[in-house]
């Protein structure tokens, strides 16, 4: 059976980070990052919106089936800011669908470690309302979700995602 992991939070909280060591760990597993499927959608519209992040999820999960198709992958790992709850409900349909086992991470960190982790990693400083509007935004937690404050390092967070895996199947 396939298992998606969904990993979800703001950005420069680690999701890319996470999910890279997460395939490298996992076998047979595949990437989707989010990020890049919206950015597909966002140059059409010119706009990130509702829209926006439901066209990627149907594009995303049409590789999703291919890829299934092409391979016999466990593990398929998608990241990104899933902020529209019904958009990401839907992924839990789709899964249900297709008879394929759906995890959710939800990130979370404080605003000084956003900041912080965005000017290491990206050279620049984001605007302090941006991340304060993630925050706000990722405090409705899914009832899915398991929730994982990421103050703690990058591999703290690791290993709590595997523990949380190795409890489930795969």
């Amino acid at each position: 059976m396939t298992r998606l992991i969904l990993i979800r939070g703001p950005a420069a909280v680690g999701k890319t980070t996470l999910s890279r060591k997460l395939v490298k760990k996992l076998k047979n597993s595949a990437y989707i990052g989010e990020d890049h499927f919206r950015g597909w959608m966002q140059v059409k519209r010119g706009e990130v919106n509702q829209i926006t992040y439901k066209n990627s999820g149907i594009l995303i999960k049409t590789v999703i089936d291919k890829l299934t198709d092409l391979d016999d992958y466990g593990n398929i790992v998608i990241e990104g800011l899933f902020p529209d709850e019904k958009v990401l409900m839907t992924y839990f349909e789709y899964a249900k669908k297709r008879n394929f086992e759906i995890c959710l991470f939800q990130l979370s960190a404080n605003k000084d470690t956003l900041v912080s982790r965005n000017k290491i990693e990206r050279g620049h400083v984001v605007r302090n309302s941006a991340i304060t509007d993630h925050l706000k935004l990722f405090k409705r937690v899914p009832k899915v979700a398991t929730l994982i404050d990421n103050n703690c390092s990058i591999d703290e967070a690791f290993k709590i995602i595997l523990e949380n895996l190795s409890g489930k199947s795969k």
